[in-house]
């Protein structure tokens, strides 16, 4: 047990900050104190607040980068930098789609896109930029995707006297192909 000196009560060791600078190796001042007193120096201070925040940032980048993308993993997946870490893992660092390594921190943290579900919100797996739009772009629908693998397979660019005769024949009408501009 140990006396604050701001609130005067007694608490259990616990309720302080370690510091090794003390004979006891406890702050003089609870936890609880200790969080007023820097509520209210922020409120009074907001420059240097801001300024202070600058620092830490601009010294611990990649940490701020991988605390805010924590949270927003947490927030929009409700996933862990744990669960985050586990996937890729199962990926072997690889997107999912096109197998393009990933890198999971650092300046590419960016370029990695967690997918899910969009009607049940489950996660997928975690995918490169490229793949992510993609997928976006087809709207999560397996019939366009089927669609867009046909496309790629074709052989070849279309043939326009084809298309210009198909066109004809939907209109009910007589077709000539010169006559469409082809100047050949």
């Amino acid at each position: 047990m140990k006396t604050c000196i701001t609130c005067k009560q007694d608490k259990p060791d616990d309720a302080y900050y370690k510091d090794s600078k003390h004979s006891d190796r406890l702050r003089g001042s609870c936890i609880e104190c200790m969080a007023a007193q820097n509520k209210t120096w922020r409120k009074e201070n907001p420059e240097k607040e801001r300024a202070s925040g600058r620092t830490w940032r601009k010294n611990n980048h990649t940490r701020q980068r991988q605390t805010e993308k924590s949270r927003e993993l947490k927030k929009k997946y409700g996933l862990t930098i744990e669960d985050y870490e586990a996937i890729m893992m199962a990926q072997n660092h690889k997107c999912a789609i096109c197998r393009t390594p990933l890198i999971m921190y650092g300046s590419m943290i960016g370029k990695t896109a967690v997918d899910h579900n969009h009607a049940n919100g489950q996660v997928r797996g975690i995918l490169c930029w490229h793949c992510n739009c993609a997928l976006g772009s087809m709207r999560d629908n397996v019939e366009i995707a089927k669609s867009c693998v046909e496309y790629l397979e074709m052989d070849g660019a279309f043939n326009l006297q084809t298309i210009h005769e198909k066109v004809a024949a939907m209109k009910g009408g007589q077709y000539s192909y010169a006559r469409a501009g082809n100047r050949n």
